[in-house]
């Protein structure tokens, strides 16, 4: 290779640097969520005479997830939890929605352990919670505002999906007196809960120059 050939490497190491960067920020552009777990309420929020099970489940996370620069991004999540009775308490089921706007941070790149495969992702912001007691007549229905708190560890299986397992606190703000509540057989929840989930996430913006 002569002198005038080498001088052209430092652009040809630089394009395919950039197109690969390129690339990945391309895939992390857009992303579906979809998560199963359990969750755990606290035993505060329940009308007189209910407690629920430390660990109930099933929860259901669906989201969809934008980054608009290559650290901080938003995303819009929809969570499903159903809660049930202490084993010797007053009989009662609860489904418990809240749909959420989130800002989502990439921490990776400030973690020394997180390289390679793995990413370190947190997710905060507020929504909307609504909580259906499961019975014929339903009258202790509640909705009110909700603050959500969360960490992802994410585990890259390719450029485009990857597992992820997440932590998340979320915070009941209501003003709603349970204590004057009818709790003649049916239960109400207004409160706080952790979710625990594990889930995968798909790359929708796609990325053309991935292997």
């Amino acid at each position: 290779m002569n002198t005038t050939s080498l001088k052209y490497v430092p652009f040809i190491i630089a394009f395919f640097y950039v197109s690969l960067s390129f690339s990945q920020r391309e895939a992390e552009k857009w992303k579906a969520q979809f998560s199963l777990g359990a969750n755990s309420p606290s035993q505060s929020n329940f009308v007189e005479r209910f407690s629920a099970e430390s660990v109930n489940g099933p929860t259901l996370n669906i989201g969809i997830q934008h980054f608009f620069s290559k650290q901080i991004g938003f995303k819009l999540d929809y969570g499903f939890n159903r809660i049930s009775k202490l084993s010797d308490t007053a009989a009662f089921k609860i489904n418990y929605s809240r749909l959420d706007t989130q800002l989502v941070v990439d921490l990776s790149p400030w973690i020394p352990f997180i390289k390679d495969r793995t990413k370190l992702i947190t997710h905060g912001g507020f929504g909307y919670s609504w909580s259906t007691p499961l019975a014929e007549e339903v009258i202790n229905k509640l909705s009110y505002p909700n603050g959500i708190l969360g960490t992802e560890f994410h585990y890259y299986l390719t450029k485009l999906m990857s597992l992820y397992f997440d932590f998340s606190y979320i915070k009941g703000m209501t003003s709603s007196d349970l204590s004057k509540m009818d709790n003649g057989g049916l239960a109400a929840f207004n409160g706080d809960m952790i979710n625990m989930t594990m889930g995968l996430t798909f790359s929708l913006s796609g990325c053309y120059n991935c292997n």
